[in-house]
């Protein structure tokens, strides 16, 4: 029978006339007299991809679309029809529910939920379901119109975004955390019993022997194995007596078994360990060498593709936590090491000092006590002896006093104190003291001074051991000639040259002017005295107080050192 008919219907674009022709078939026809109403929802439901269903006061089905059918078909195997009781085919885990929102429905009331079904054949879809009054022209309600759409897919979806937040989480209080490394780990490994709803979860580390063979040692259970598992903690064993859980290992991928006891490959448990379920563990390698396996189990539902990419994210992001805090831990020892160290050849050198310098001072004062006591005919004779004597004593005074510096600077326990200093006047008093050192070895000795603004900003003892030690160097290498020393002004800048005539560095020698203990002479019987320190305590002095220095050298036409230091910011007074 074709039934063929027009109705006003009321749309959100305001009201529209439908042209409708429907097949009836006799038991519809007979079951309940179709009114308008009806043959509406047919029209606009009837291809719909969401599930319609138009009930009684009996929750018989007097309406359902394809959709309904091609579900009921393929989850129950039967064909529905019209008249069936929805009850018979819910699969709502309340049916009290459904006969509460279905009451209000026909109290007048629009219901909609948002639920989980699960059906007979053991799968489970998330729906969104609206119960729709239907009233006749009197008010009277005595059908209603179920509907439900599909959101499984949008629930998924919501989930895996809250698991990656959690994880982003917890992997930054990982980060965070102010604990040794179990302590680390015994949270991750709780975290993703959490996070996967796991009943247990465990981690490996893997050693790689030289002889390629790998070892696995259990470092942790998560809480959940206390009581069930005998298998004590920190248990090392090879990966190839293991069985099927370290397929992550061999593979190089994620070993997922949603079926473990009938897995065929499984070998059993060892004694004392818990029954399995459902399995899925990770594998963590590093430069091509497996490090470590995350494991979990005994989820109530299967382990999903999901479940499987989170997983193998969280370790890979846990194991570079583990190494960064070795790394962390390693320098930290390493640094405890050094200070150690450091303070321990800071005391030996303090006391060696001591231990030389007091019988330098002994024999240096006797020499002085001798000339009081000689007559001048005795000192004629003996005033090359004296001199050697004063002379040989003041080196040892000059290298031990080097070597200390040195010490000091190397162990980060010089701290230099930057003030406002005018160049020219401590230049003066060096040209006084150095003029005399140079003349004694007939050499000229030259200040000159071409600004009028000298004032830098440095560390006074830095600044004299930096202008001493060039000027040292200059004249001990310079045979005949003189040495200069030059102040010039630049925008920024005050720049300080000492240049000499001296026997100038070789180009190969150029690159290690600075390092500690190197000299262009290195043997026995070289033609001048010295430790090698001189330049390189510059350098650190420099450093520490912004002075740059570069030089100009030739072999046997001298050598000039510049320093530049930055000037010293004049404030206009306030007016």
């Amino acid at each position: 029978m074709t039934s063929v008919m027009t109705s006003l219907i009321s749309m959100e674009e305001g009201i529209g006339t439908l042209l409708m022709a429907s097949q009836i078939s006799e038991s519809e026809r007979h079951l309940d007299p179709m009114d308008e109403r009806f043959l509406t929802i047919f029209a606009l439901h009837e291809d719909d991809n969401d599930c319609s269903i138009i009930l009684n006061r009996d929750y018989s089905m007097l309406y359902m679309n394809n959709r309904v059918k091609e579900i009921i078909a393929k989850i129950y195997n039967k064909e529905a029809r019209i008249g069936d009781c929805i009850l018979d085919y819910s699969a709502l885990n309340s049916q009290d529910g459904f006969l509460e929102n279905c009451d209000k429905a026909f109290r007048g009331e629009t219901v909609i939920k948002e639920l989980p079904l699960t059906y007979k054949n053991g799968s489970t879809f998330w729906w969104r379901v609206k119960y729709v009054p239907i009233p006749r022209k009197d008010g009277r309600i005595d059908n209603i119109l179920f509907k439900s759409i599909d959101i499984t897919d949008i629930i998924g979806t919501k989930e895996q975004l809250q698991w990656q937040n959690e994880r982003l989480n917890s992997l930054f209080t990982l980060m965070e955390m102010e604990a040794d490394e179990r302590e680390v780990v015994n949270f991750a490994i709780e975290e993703v019993v959490r996070l996967t709803k796991s009943e247990v979860a465990y981690l490996h580390f893997v050693e790689t022997q030289e002889d390629k063979s790998v070892d696995l040692q259990l470092f942790t259970w998560s809480k959940s194995v206390a009581g069930k598992c005998m298998i004590p903690n920190e248990t090392k064993y090879p990966v190839v007596s293991a069985g099927v859980w370290v397929d992550c290992i061999r593979t190089g991928a994620p070993a997922l078994h949603n079926d473990y006891q009938h897995y065929e490959t499984r070998k059993g448990y060892p004694e004392g360990h818990f029954p399995v379920s459902r399995h899925l563990s990770v594998p963590v390698f590093e430069d091509g060498q497996p490090k470590m396996i995350f494991g979990v189990g005994n989820k109530p539902t299967e382990y999903t593709p999901s479940d499987v990419r989170d997983m193998q994210i969280y370790a890979n992001e846990l194991w570079k936590i583990i190494t960064k805090r070795r790394t962390i831990n390693e320098l930290k020892e390493a640094k405890a090491l050094a200070e150690k160290n450091s303070r321990l050849k800071s005391e030996f050198l303090s006391q060696m000092s001591h231990e030389i310098r007091s019988p330098i001072n002994v024999l240096l004062g006797s020499v002085e006590v001798l000339k009081d006591f000689a007559n001048e005919e005795m000192l004629n004779d003996a005033a090359f002896a004296f001199e050697a004597i004063e002379n040989a004593g003041m080196r040892i005074v000059r290298t031990i006093n080097m070597i200390l510096s040195m010490s000091e600077i190397q162990s980060e326990n010089y701290h230099p104190k930057l003030k406002e200093i005018d160049l020219k006047p401590v230049l003066l008093k060096l040209e006084s003291e150095y003029a005399m050192l140079a003349g004694r070895k007939g050499l000229e000795f030259k200040l000159q001074v071409n600004c009028s603004y000298t004032k830098v900003m440095a560390d006074e003892y830095s600044l004299i051991q930096i202008l001493g030690n060039l000027l040292d160097n200059a004249i001990k290498y310079t045979g005949s000639g003189g040495v200069t020393i030059t102040v010039d002004e630049q925008e920024s800048n005050i720049l300080v040259s000492v240049a000499d005539t001296g026997q100038g560095i070789e180009d190969s020698h150029k690159d290690i002017v600075f390092a500690p203990f190197r000299q262009e002479q290195q043997r026995y019987g070289r033609n001048f005295e010295g430790n090698g320190l001189g330049l390189a305590l510059v350098k650190n002095y420099c450093d520490r107080n912004n002075i740059q220095i570069s030089f100009t050298s030739e072999k046997g036409a001298g050598s000039t050192f510049l320093l530049t230091f930055p000037k010293v910011r004049v404030t206009a007074p306030d007016r």
